[in-house]
């Protein structure tokens, strides 16, 4: 009986260590990767590490151990909020706004685009401008972009009125 209380702790020491022997092996595999990147990864995190420590010791010194938890806790919460922000509305972060930004209004470019392009042909055919066939002109695109040109045209109306934004001369 008393051997079966020792084979448990054996068991979970064992299989503990060797949880700890595939982490570090695949530590290794990383810096043996890129043992650039390790040594940065390495020396930020000795950094934040050395920072948060000898913060925590000054405020200790100053405010006791009740209140560095407090502290302490209250400084994760916000950072927790921010990194919960960051995931949920990168665009959020200036650092990565214009990039956002800008795949925006790529993307909505290339969706009125193509509605600009229909109207353009059936304009272009209702002028007898073009003796081609209309290919790939709907109805529903034609009116869509119309709808482009309508909302378009009410967003600048709305800028120049807010914003006082002109045209450029090009």
């Amino acid at each position: 009986m008393a051997h079966r209380a020792l084979v448990r702790p054996r068991i979970f020491f064992f299989g503990f260590l060797q949880h700890c022997c595939r982490i570090c092996k695949t530590i290794c595999g990383f810096c043996t990767g890129s043992p650039w990147i390790s040594l940065i990864v390495l020396a930020t995190v000795v950094l934040v590490v050395s920072v948060t420590t000898i913060f925590n010791t000054l405020l200790r010194q100053m405010v006791g151990s009740p209140g560095t938890l407090m502290v302490d806790l209250t400084l994760f919460w916000l950072f927790a909020c921010l990194v919960a922000r960051l995931l949920m509305f990168p665009g959020s972060f200036k650092l990565f706004q214009r990039s956002i930004e800008a795949s925006f209004r790529t993307q909505i470019s290339k969706q009125y685009c193509h509605f600009l392009k229909q109207l353009w042909m059936f304009l272009r055919h209702a002028a007898k401008q073009s003796d081609t066939k209309l290919r790939g002109v709907t109805v529903d695109g034609i009116i869509r972009g119309i709808a482009v040109i309508e909302t378009l045209t009410a967003s600048f109306q709305m800028q120049q009125q807010q914003h006082e934004v002109q045209l450029s001369k090009e």
